[in-house]
């Protein structure tokens, strides 16, 4: 088993951050397919409580090493396609590099099933590297066949966005990676990865 510690070289991590700590003050939240638990400390300094779920018992072994026994941080194995946990459970529900592994889109049925709030979603741009660095991402899709999918979900209102680029940790001048970090959120077509932040309608009017 690889050290918990152990990265591949294209993952997100410092832009991820960037966008977690952008999201700010959160209730309960779930960290769908939580992997090794890479943001689960950086979410439970911003929440009440985190969940952290995996469904691969390797995965689930690395988060007991990681986060086991952090305060407000619990750990459940199942699938995010058979979620365990009762409608609207979660104020916000974080699911990084989970969606492209699926065929389809049918999860987020099960996403906004157990949040009273808010999703976010990361999964890596079609056009960029990353999307075929892995043979596990199945789910095909476009920018704008993203937009049309999650335009289209009533209830929810959907934006899809980037997320800089997949410049290591000691690539590249900060301000250089601000600077395309904050352009990219605009023009996702310019990021490596994309995210999609969804907002329950009844949450915007409480």
């Amino acid at each position: 088993m690889r050290g918990v510690t152990d990265r591949r070289p294209y993952t997100v991590v410092w832009e991820k951050e960037q966008l977690l700590a952008s999201l700010g003050a959160a209730g309960r939240v779930l960290d769908a397919g939580a992997a090794d638990g890479q943001y689960v400390l950086p979410w439970r300094a911003q929440a009440t409580q985190v969940v952290a779920l995996d469904i691969d018992a390797t995965r689930v072994a690395q988060l007991r090493e990681r986060v086991g026994g952090a305060p407000g941080v619990s750990i459940v194995q199942a699938s995010i396609e058979r979620l365990p946990f009762a409608d609207r459970t979660f104020d916000l529900v974080w699911a990084s590099e989970i969606v492209e592994h699926l065929r389809s889109l049918r999860v987020i049925d099960e996403l906004e099933r157990i949040s009273a709030g808010r999703i976010v979603i990361t999964l890596p741009n079609p056009r960029g590297p990353y999307r075929y660095l892995d043979r596990t991402h199945v789910l095909r899709y476009s920018i704008g066949s993203l937009q049309a999918a999650f335009a289209a979900r009533p209830g929810w209102t959907y934006r899809v966005e980037g997320l800089g680029g997949c410049l290591p940790a000691w690539a590249g001048a900060r301000p250089v990676r601000r600077a395309w970090l904050a352009l990219s959120r605009t023009h996702p077509a310019l990021a490596w990865t994309l995210v999609i932040v969804g907002t329950r309608a009844s949450a915007r009017s409480d």
